[in-house]
């Protein structure tokens, strides 16, 4: 089928792309109809929710009202019907007040009862549009361009609310954190039926003018519409003998190395040291030249030697490797506070590799070779054996740093103070962001001498780099996470997890993939900082936007931890003729 006709303002009415339903990761209980309908219990521990709202646009869906299961002792059709923030674990009993919620609650089915309340931390009551009753269509619009929500029911909006018009709306950013999350539609349903309708079948109501049915044609293409263009996971086998690896695709600006099998070293090569050049993320010593390892880069992978280091081509072993693609030169002179720097940088992807040469006179700012500000970093010193420093947008604390290659060694461990510098004033840096979209400042104690540095910056990029934060639940049933790359999300084919906060947080850096596990849950761990082979446990779902947590473990589901997260796509989410990331 080809689509003839793009000049419709709402594309999904051409009958192309995939509209949202009810996701069972998100709900205990049971689905029907689709994954569109479902019957609440007599208790308060129900939720169901549908994948997350794209960061920008405005979006309109339904939810009819079926009375399927006498109420007795209430006449309240105990509902809360609205947008949960993503990232958060799912909250369960009566949610009169809670932060991550924005909701339209204790509708009465009979007609009486506190009809229309809104919810976070609030429980402040709106004028309702009418009285709900049995078969009632609730109606919800949420605008992410301008931060509102509205709700009605039976063709009224509740308030004297307008959202084509912007007025009135249930929910503002002024009066809520809402407007700073991506969010998912929510329903917390007791002792009743519900349907939703996201627009696959016509609506009861005319939309608001200006709002879309959920619909992946309706989402904006992506920055990148090919990642693996830009990123590849890819597995080879070691044979001990020099051999051509071709199956990333493109010439690698960064390759990561490791055997996935069995105890070895994180290597860390790229174009702009050398191909020969190797760091390892799991050790704070000296770069390496290794004439037998890495032996180039080709156009479509690298080539490896017999590898005498048993480094990145064990024979007998499984290797797996990372590719980012960085092709673009660029080179940055020295003006006033600020050094030189020259490296290379993805020709569409918002990543960069740069070097420098350390001053030790003065703090100091280069430029990272990024047009946007990175979401984070790793900067590590090529002629001493100092600490692989990293960096995060999520940070508890934004002006201090982690550090990659030994997260639980003593004075190490948690976020750590000292090594930044304000990028603007050069000013030791006490609070902030120690880098802008040009710049990024440094000390000038916290690296030895005029060492030789390198840094590896990434920026979301929709379609290809997420980086996001969340908290854990200590459940199995964990929190599900929407990929935010600043669009609508990814499948993600590398995602790296660390815990953060504080000053005693422990826990490895856990890196699970989409290329080593081809199901779910994905299940074969490997830490960043350690040599050892993949393990188990650290079990989560990939998803078409995302990722769901199904373990228990520290690692990546303490109770109340606060976690980061850093993703590289293998298939993006949404836009009109993209190829779509699919379930797995």
């Amino acid at each position: 089928i080809t689509d003839v006709d793009d000049t419709l303002t709402d594309k999904a009415s051409d009958n192309f792309g995939n509209y949202w339903t009810l996701t069972p990761l998100q709900s205990n209980n049971t689905l029907t109809g689709g994954n569109l309908a479902f019957t609440g219990p007599t208790n308060y521990s129900n939720y169901s929710t549908a994948p997350a709202l794209p960061m920008t646009g405005k979006w309109y869906w339904e939810i009819k009202a079926v009375g399927s299961v006498p109420i007795t002792s209430s006449a309240n059709w105990d509902t809360y019907v609205g947008v949960l923030r993503t990232g958060v674990a799912i909250p369960s009993g009566s949610q009169a007040s809670n932060a991550n919620l924005w909701v339209w609650g204790n509708m009465a089915k009979d007609g009486s009862g506190a009809n229309g309340a809104k919810h976070n931390n609030s429980n402040v009551p709106f004028t309702p549009a009418v009285n709900f009753g049995n078969n009632s269509i609730m109606m919800i619009a949420v605008d992410m361009d301008n931060s509102k929500i509205y709700f009605g029911n039976d063709g009224t909006w509740a308030g004297s609310a307008d959202p084509a018009a912007g007025s009135n709306p249930a929910f503002t950013s002024s009066d809520s954190s809402f407007g700073s999350h991506q969010v998912m539609p929510y329903q917390n349903l007791y002792a009743d039926s519900a349907t939703y309708n996201f627009g696959a079948t016509a609506f009861a109501h005319t939309p608001p003018t200006g709002f879309k049915a959920l619909n992946t044609a309706n989402l904006a293409a992506p920055t990148v519409t090919n990642s693996s263009e830009v990123f590849k996971a890819i597995t080879f086998p070691g044979t001990g003998s020099a051999q051509n690896v071709d199956t990333v695709g493109f010439s690698p600006g960064l390759l990561i190395i490791k055997s996935a099998t069995s105890t070895a070293n994180w290597n860390w090569v790229d174009s702009v040291r050398g191909a020969n050049e190797i760091l390892w993320s799991n050790a704070a010593t000296a770069e390496s030249a290794e004439s037998t390892s890495v032996t180039g880069f080709r156009d479509a992978g690298f080539s490896v030697g017999s590898d005498s280091g048993s480094y990145v081509n064990i024979s007998g072993q499984t290797m797996l490797a990372y590719g980012f693609e960085a092709g673009t030169s660029f080179s940055e002179s020295a003006s006033g506070t600020r050094i030189a720097s020259a490296g290379k940088k993805s020709s569409s992807a918002n990543f960069s590799i740069a070097g420098w040469t350390h001053q030790t006179s003065a703090n100091y700012n280069f430029k990272h070779g990024l047009s946007v500000t990175p979401d984070f970093f790793v900067i590590k010193s090529r002629d001493s054996g100092t600490n692989w420093e990293l960096w995060h947008k999520d940070m508890t604390d934004t002006y201090k740093r982690l550090i990659l290659n030994d997260p639980g060694g003593s004075g190490t461990s948690g976020e750590v103070t000292a090594y930044w510098a304000n990028p603007s004033t050069n000013a030791d840096l006490t609070s902030g962001s120690p880098v802008t979209s040009s710049l990024l400042g440094i000390q000038d104690g916290d690296l030895s001498g005029t060492d030789a540095v390198i840094g590896y910056f990434w920026a979301r990029t929709a379609g290809a780099i997420g980086a996001g934060t969340y908290t854990g639940n200590g459940s199995a049933d964990g929190p599900y996470i929407v990929v935010d790359d600043g669009g609508s999300g990814f499948e993600s084919a590398m995602i790296i997890i660390k815990q953060t906060g504080g000053s005693s947080v422990t826990t490895h850096y856990a890196v699970n993939d989409s290329t080593r596990s081809t199901f779910n849950p994905t299940n074969a761990p490997l830490f960043l900082n350690d040599t050892p082979g993949a393990g188990s446990g650290i079990s989560l779902d990939i998803t078409a936007n995302g990722f769901k947590i199904r373990d228990t473990s520290a690692t990546i589901n303490a109770t109340s931890g606060k976690y980061l997260y850093m993703a590289f796509a293998e298939h993006p989410f949404g836009g009109d003729g993209v190829s779509q990331a699919k379930a797995r």
